[in-house]
């Protein structure tokens, strides 16, 4: 309602039922979660639609597979330096054999290879999904796309431009069906060695499968998962049982101040009593040498005033 005031978003905090994040068990890594933080990567994905009959034969006609070149709806392929999109279309050019669909995002391309195919928006996921002739797809490293790349058993070659896309791309490096170039160092020969070496070597196709099949055989599907708590929150009222105590403590019990101080504190004794002990000897051993010292300045001077009295 009108002027009614908001919660403050330490309220909101404090208040959380559940949180749904775009991570997976299959692919990032292990990490410990509260039970109401609930994964769903992959929710996104879902059943691919037939493609069109002259897509169709162009996946055909592509003897050694297909390529789809995206890189996202934040990123324009167009906007990349002349030089550099000169440096892939001679890399696709010199493969006729391989097609390749091509996000551009605007009506024509300068020297256009007869074997491209441009479009401002293209289905990715569907593309993807032909699995006897999709066999690898550029991207920037979105988390979406990476996910899709996932599902449908392709490799990945990436160039991570901002965000979490270095991130990701690390991750499929890590799990062996991806590869990493760098914006500024693309070349012909940087992104020729890059894709053949990818559409060549069995190794990331069999790493992709892997991670396919961790990924698919986690049950229940993502969005099931997701209905399923929304579901118990619901029916719970909040489900509260599932949230942190740590949530109802005070700041000194959360960080545990009490117990820290205590810790310092012991750190300090234990500190201080050795260097106690050390100042007492080298005080007595200061003493000592003082006192022996002065016995023998007090001897010169008795012997120096005996000789003076004879």
């Amino acid at each position: 309602p009108k002027g009614e005031k908001l919660p403050s978003l330490e309220q909101l905090i404090h208040n959380v039922s559940s949180v749904f994040v775009n991570s997976h068990p299959g692919f990032h890594y292990p990490r410990a979660l509260m039970p109401n933080v609930v994964e769903i990567g992959g929710i996104h994905i879902r059943t691919p639609k037939e493609l069109p009959i002259d897509v169709l034969n162009l996946y055909e006609k592509a003897k050694d597979g297909v390529v789809m070149f995206s890189m996202g709806t934040d990123i324009r392929s167009a906007d990349m330096s002349k030089d550099k999109i000169d440096a892939f279309n001679r890399v696709f050019k010199g493969m006729p054999e391989v097609g390749v669909f091509w996000k551009w995002d605007i009506p024509k391309m300068d020297e256009q290879p007869y074997n491209v195919i441009i479009g401002a928006w293209m289905p990715q996921y569907d593309l993807l999904m032909q699995q006897h002739n999709a066999k690898l797809l550029i991207t920037h490293g979105g988390l979406l796309s990476i996910y899709e790349a996932i599902y449908s058993g392709v490799p990945v070659l990436g160039i991570p431009m901002h965000g979490d896309q270095h991130f990701n791309m690390r991750m499929a490096v890590e799990g062996g069906f991806g590869r990493i170039l760098n914006y500024d160092d693309l070349s012909e020969n940087t992104i020729q060695e890059a894709v053949e070496d990818m559409l060549k070597n069995d190794t990331y196709r069999f790493n992709v499968e892997r991670v396919r099949k961790l990924v698919r055989d986690i049950h229940p599907p993502p969005h099931e998962k997701a209905m399923q708590y929304i579901e118990m929150v619901l029916k719970t009222r909040g489900a509260t049982h599932l949230r942190s105590s740590a949530l109802d403590l005070a700041i000194w019990q959360l960080y545990l101040v009490d117990v820290t101080l205590i810790i310092v504190a012991g750190c300090l004794l234990i500190l201080a009593i050795p260097a106690a002990i050390i100042g007492i000897v080298l005080r007595r051993s200061y003493n000592s040498s003082n006192a022996i010292r002065k016995d023998k300045q007090r001897k010169r001077s008795s012997k120096d005033n005996g000789k003076k009295e004879k």
